[in-house]
């Protein structure tokens, strides 16, 4: 469907430009949830020790700060660093960084909720490779597990219109459904409100959507 391919050329801009399809701009947030953590420092040490990159994991007990390695080197710089190589394009660094940054938190106790946008972000590294969209959809729906984020939703959109995309006109009913789904997620993200650029993001491309439905409808 040439309507679909369309939008779909347009949604995937939103993703390599960084604006707000990928939360950059969570990197603070993320650092203030990490540091509301309190956990014993030989039972932080232990447990990360199996990420086999540091041998050591504490808690900084000065307040607002987050957990740090062996090295001092906090979790949020950690996510930091993935955010800048996925932004110069070194997607394969950036994997790097964000799996550690997940085995690291899991291994000191950390809820997963409140590094959910780290899913968001590996998911969105897979999405630039159409073989990986199976993982991209799985770290988008982790992330929602976790906690709902509106670039989660937006992203599970994206999946949905470049599925559609690829059925083209050969199986209208397959791209319905595809819409369908798209729009479903996309208004998911409108009620959640979490962030006004995704907010905006989801509302354009759900009138796109909306209107493709429609000139769908009146083909019938």
């Amino acid at each position: 469907m040439r309507v679909i391919t369309v939008i779909l050329q347009m949604s995937c801009c939103l993703i390599l430009s960084g604006n707000f399809v990928t939360p950059w701009q969570t990197t603070n947030a993320i650092g203030k949830r990490l540091g509301c953590q309190d956990r014993d420092r030989r039972h932080c040490a232990q447990k990360i020790s199996v990420v086999q990159r540091s041998s050591n994991i504490n808690s900084n007990d000065m307040g607002g700060e987050d957990y740090v390695l062996d090295n001092e080197e906090p979790l949020s710089v950690i996510f930091q660093r993935g955010l800048v190589l996925q932004r110069s394009g070194d997607y394969e660094g950036a994997l790097k960084e964000y799996n550690f940054f997940v085995k690291a938190a899991e291994g000191c106790g950390v809820s997963p909720e409140m590094f959910a946008e780290v899913h968001v972000n590996i998911g969105a590294v897979y999405f630039k490779d159409i073989e990986n969209e199976d993982l991209a959809k799985h770290h988008f729906e982790l992330a929602i597990q976790y906690r709902p984020i509106g670039t989660a939703y937006v992203n599970l959109a994206l999946i949905d219109l470049r599925k559609g995309s690829s059925a083209g006109a050969s199986d209208p009913v397959t791209g319905r459904a595809c819409l369908g789904e798209a729009r479903s997620n996309l208004k998911k993200a409108i009620e959640l409100n979490d962030s006004k650029e995704t907010k905006v993001a989801a509302m354009k491309l759900l009138a796109d959507v909306d209107a493709i439905m429609g000139q769908m409808n009146l083909m019938r």
